[in-house]
Formats: structure tokens, sequence, C-alpha cells
């Protein structure tokens, strides 16, 4: 049997009904499916974006516990009271005492001279120079000794020049120091 378009008499309605279901499928692919299509996308970007927001507070979270746990030994460190700082008032004893590791050390001192304290909240800082002359391995024994000794000191600087002249002459130093002393408030409470 063979349809003859000429005889069949329905053929135009039966084309405008499938123009019809061809533009409501557009429709619905570019007005329905497509939409649906971008949300899933924006919806996959923001489930890894949430993931990886996760996993960086999980990491934080770690690494803040790690930081508190820390925090609570030098707390307990400080409370312990393995260091007592000495008033600033005491820096001429600090002076002689720092001399004298220098001396030990087998350096020649021609300048030392402590600046004003800084104050702080917990400390003072009392600015100290040292200058001389001696050998490297003798700045490194002071050093040495500074930190076995006097765990209140600190270097913030230290220079030396060699004599170019004659260098088996002994090289000029300077060490920057920082005296840390008990704040002033807290040495005028204790007295």
């Amino acid at each position: 049997m063979k349809l003859d378009p000429a005889t069949w008499k329905w053929w135009r309605l039966d084309a405008a009904g499938a123009g019809v279901l061809a533009l409501v499928t557009l429709l619905a692919c570019f007005g329905g499916i497509e939409p649906l299509r971008s949300s899933y996308e924006g919806y996959l970007a923001t489930k890894a974006e949430l993931e990886s927001q996760r996993d960086q507070a999980a990491r934080l979270s770690a690494s803040m516990a790690a930081l508190r746990r820390r925090l609570a030994v030098v707390n307990q460190t400080i409370a312990g009271g393995a260091l007592k700082l000495k008033p600033a008032m005491q820096v001429n004893t600090q002076l002689m005492q720092l001399s004298a590791v220098a001396v030990e050390s087998g350096l020649q001192i021609d300048d030392i001279r402590a600046g004003l304290p800084v104050p702080g909240p917990y400390y003072d800082t009392v600015p100290i120079e040292l200058a001389g002359s001696g050998t490297y391995r003798q700045c490194t024994m002071l050093l040495s000794l500074l930190r076995q000794g006097h765990p209140d000191t600190s270097v913030s600087a230290f220079t030396m020049s060699a004599n170019t002249a004659n260098p088996a002459a002994p090289g000029k130093f300077r060490f920057s120091l920082r005296w840390y002393a008990a704040p002033a408030t807290q040495s005028v409470a204790s007295r």
C-alpha cells in the first residue's frame, strides 16, 4: 500500500503537528534540559569546592590543635618559672657578668655599654653593645658561654672584620645584645 500525498487529505494537519512536536522538543531541550544541565554542573562545582574547603578546614583544625598544645607547653614552662628576669636597675651587674664571660672567652674588650631599657608588657629589653678584638673561635666561645650561662641575653647582630694588613692579628668584632629584664612595673611591685 502506497500513500499518495495528493489523495491523503490530512497531510497538512499531520505536517503542522510534526512541526509543533519539533518546536515543543526544542523548547523542552533548551528551556528545561539545558538549564537543568547547567544547574547540575554548578552543583558539581560547588560540591567540589565544598570538599576542598572541608579538607582545608580539617588541616587548619589539626594545625590549630597542635599550636594549642605547644602554647600549653610554653605557658606551663613560663608558669614553672625556669627563667627569672632581673630588674633593669641591675644593668651594671649584667655588664660586669658579660665582661667576665667575654674575658673568659679570650676576647679583648674595647667597649661595652648599655642603652635605655625599652619597656614591654612582659619584659623590658635593654640593648647592650659589646666591641673589641679577638678571633672567630673566641667569638663563638662567647656565644656558647652566653647561651649556657645567660639565657636572658640574646644576640641581635654580630659583625667581625679582619685586619687585612696583618691576617694573623685578631679581628675586630661588635655584638649587639638584647638583655631581657623584668618589666619596670613588676620590679617596683616586687620591692
